[in-house]
């Protein structure tokens, strides 16, 4: 089996970065890198930052689900 990675890596270029339904905002990795941050511990100071209700994020694959007052961050 022949893996080509060039048609995949094209239609990763095409999408966004971030992606907003509503109040949820999704990044790959964190709101100050989407792609390459890993939020391992998140903190109510780091989301206090941000302007929005609920956060989403996946690149550390730990799962986590926090409120910090108005703010939910999940982690998939």
């Amino acid at each position: 089996m022949v893996f080509r990675t060039q048609p995949y890596m094209e239609w990763l270029g095409k999408n966004n970065i971030e992606r907003f339904f509503g109040s949820i905002q999704i990044v790959h990795g964190g709101w100050s890198d989407p792609i390459d941050e890993y939020i391992k511990e998140p903190s109510e100071d780091y989301f206090s930052k941000i302007v929005g209700k609920i956060f989403m994020s996946g690149h550390t694959h730990i799962q986590v689900l926090k409120q910090y007052g108005d703010k939910t961050y999940c982690n998939k």
